[in-house]
């Protein structure tokens, strides 16, 4: 009786899990590497989600929701975001639209200093990956139209 029970509890917990996968491609068919998949409307407070691998595939395990019913956000760097609503477990095949920002040109000049100059007290700027982190700016553009010297 209790190797029964036992079994019958073990079958319905198994019944709670549920797989949910699929491919991100882009619009000429080719896999999106590195996309971000988040499962959204959770009941969790933790974010459950996965990253595509190298043939864009991805999977998420979801335990107590229905896998056909969920809801998916993709997203990607130079993609706009999506949010999907799976048909099925398995076998999803989501497209990726390329997002139309384009960046602004970025020109680098260097000039050489004279003799004087090099003497002279000059003030050098320079800014590196903390300062880019840390900066209060909207964007890297913005940030570095803030140095001396920097025409955008």
């Amino acid at each position: 009786m209790n190797k029964t029970l036992l079994f019958l509890a073990l079958l319905c917990t198994n019944t709670l899990f549920a797989q949910l996968s699929g491919t991100v491609v882009d619009p000429r068919g080719e896999p999106v590497i590195g996309a971000s998949v988040v499962l959204l409307n959770q009941s969790t407070p933790t974010n459950i989600g996965t990253v595509t691998d190298f043939d864009g595939n991805w999977s998420i395990n979801i335990y107590g929701k229905n896998a056909e019913n969920a809801v998916v956000r993709i997203q990607s760097m130079g993609f706009q975001a999506q949010d999907y609503k799976t048909a099925k477990p398995s076998g999803n095949r989501i497209t990726l639209e390329p997002d139309q920002n384009v960046l602004k040109e970025v020109s680098v000049v260097q000039q050489r200093l004279s003799a004087q100059q090099e003497k002279s007290a000059l003030t050098v700027e320079s800014m590196d990956a903390l300062a880019i982190k840390e900066s209060p700016s909207v964007s890297f553009y913005d940030h570095l139209g803030t140095l001396k010297g920097v025409d955008l």
